[in-house]
């Protein structure tokens, strides 16, 4: 793919993260005057369940062509930001102590109600995919939750569908270019995995056919620059890159 100049965008508008929600302690427990996190369109920031700063410096995105739908395979039943907070955190530890990466695998995370939050750095690429040629220009999104048992809250659901039409949108990435892990794996020769379960896989292959018959449209995009990643700015109608 020839070189561009890609200017990442966090891709919900028309609010950028939510900094003042709830932020954890170090033992993964919320602090008891932390407001409750709000569920709404804009992502709660890697602030809010206090991230561990990255351990080196990741390769840098290219253009994203591609998500991919991830479960965590541990079930799920807890609503409260704080639980959501202190799993998150816990997948981030897991990455960096145990699997060596740099930071924490996804670049989103959407909770049983249905927040979304801010993971690794869309400046970043991910660690989610299963090698490095997977991850490349790829968007890691993770739901919380084992699908393979359990389904989607409807809230999850709503929420999943609202990001996934942004990030098309925003990068023109074709429907089509919206996979489940267990394909991403299949398709790379990586070995079999039930991410993200039977019920998160059947959710992503209505997405699919549905984002399919709906026209692309513009719309206000919150924009983060490269050179400030967390610097973010509203704008409207700006040109996507391919």
């Amino acid at each position: 793919m020839r070189a561009v100049t890609l200017i990442l965008a966090m891709p919900v508008a028309p609010l950028a993260c939510n900094r003042g929600a709830l932020r954890t302690e170090e033992a993964g427990k919320a602090s008891a005057s932390a407001p409750e996190p709000a569920v709404g369109p804009q992502p709660l920031s890697r602030g809010a369940w206090n991230a561990a700063p990255p351990r080196a410096a990741a390769k840098p995105m290219v253009v994203p062509r591609r998500i991919t739908v991830h479960h965590t395979g541990r079930l799920s039943s807890k609503v409260a930001g704080a639980a959501a907070a202190s799993e998150i955190l816990g997948i981030q530890r897991h990455h960096q102590d145990r699997a060596r990466w740099t930071d924490i695998a996804y670049h989103f995370l959407i909770d049983r109600a249905g927040r979304l939050w801010e993971g690794r750095p869309l400046s970043s690429q991910g660690a989610h995919a299963g090698s490095d040629a997977a991850n490349r220009g790829n968007i890691g999104v993770c739901l919380l939750g084992n699908f393979e048992v359990q389904r989607p809250t409807p809230e999850q659901t709503e929420a999943l569908r609202r990001l996934l039409r942004q990030l098309e949108d925003l990068y023109r990435i074709d429907p089509e270019s919206v996979f489940a892990h267990r394909e991403v794996r299949a398709a790379y020769g990586l070995g079999f995995t039930e991410c993200p379960g039977r019920h998160l896989q059947s959710l992503v292959d209505e997405v699919r056919r549905a984002d399919a018959r709906v026209p692309r449209g513009s719309a206000d995009r919150v924009v983060a620059d490269l050179r400030h990643p967390l610097e973010l700015r509203q704008v409207g109608g700006l040109p996507r890159s391919r």
